[in-house]
C-alpha cells in the first residue's frame, strides 16, 4: 500500500518491546494511545489489530525483541515491525486442517 500523494509528510513514533507474550499488548496499546492523542482515534482499532498480528508473528516465529515504528499522517498510519531474527520468512503450504499459515483469506 503506497502513501497517498497528497499527504507525504508524517511523524514517526517508535517503541522497543521485549520479546515475550506481553509484547503484542504493549505495542497495540502504544499505537492506539498514540493515535488517540493525535486526534486519530478512528484509526485506532484497525491499527491496533494490525499491530497485534505483526507483533504476534514476531513472538511466534523469532522470540526476539520488537522494534515498532508508526508513521502517522493526517489521513493514515503505517505500522512497521522489526525483529531480531536472522532468517527470512519461508513460504509454506499448510494442511487443510491447520488453523494458521495462510496469510490473507482473500
Amino acid at each position: 500500500m503506497g502513501v497517498p500523494p497528497h499527504d507525504l509528510t508524517s511523524d514517526t513514533y517508535t517503541l522497543f518491546a521485549p520479546g515475550n507474550a506481553h509484547s503484542a499488548k504493549i505495542c497495540r496499546d502504544f499505537v492506539q494511545r498514540t493515535l488517540e492523542t493525535l486526534g486519530l482515534g478512528h484509526l485506532g482499532d484497525t491499527a491496533a489489530l494490525c499491530t497485534s498480528e505483526l507483533v504476534t508473528n514476531v513472538h511466534q516465529h523469532t522470540k526476539s525483541d520488537v522494534h515498532l515504528r508508526a508513521a502517522v499522517a493526517t489521513t493514515h498510519v503505517r505500522i512497521a515491525v522489526y525483529d531480531g531474527g536472522d532468517q527470512l520468512p519461508a513460504p509454506r503450504r499448510p494442511d487443510a486442517d491447520q488453523e494458521s499459515g495462510r496469510g490473507s483469506s482473500s
